[in-house]
């Protein structure tokens, strides 16, 4: 969420797009994913950048599989969103850290020393 934040359009059509490609890239390989985002980004550049992030650390790119760490980050983006009334920010930015796990670091967290974005 916080590389939102220095944008004009603050939409998580990128994140969404990414999990996206996350999800396919465990049924398809590198070229069948290349092919199956051109609805979404029709530039092949992008494509080529996003299919190799998806890919990235297989031997064997032609079979199905992707690295997830996407799909986490949208994840707890949309989870943070859905209790953003709730969370306690500087709570948060105490670590890398869940939102279920706030409750586990309360007392023992140095909220003193967090500066928020």
């Amino acid at each position: 969420l916080n590389s939102l934040l220095s944008m004009d359009v603050k939409l998580l059509w990128s994140p969404a797009v990414r999990y996206y490609a996350c999800c396919k890239g465990h049924e398809m390989s590198f070229h069948e994913l290349f092919h199956d985002l051109h609805k979404y980004i029709q530039d092949p550049e992008r494509r080529f950048r996003l299919c190799v992030r998806v890919k990235r650390g297989m031997i064997d790119t032609g079979q199905p599989g992707a690295f997830e760490i996407d799909q986490s980050y949208f994840k707890g983006a949309v989870e943070i969103l859905e209790h953003i009334d709730d969370i306690d920010f500087p709570m948060l930015y105490c670590g890398q850290l869940a939102a279920s796990d706030l409750d586990k670091i309360r007392y023992i967290a140095r909220k003193q020393v967090v500066r928020l974005p």
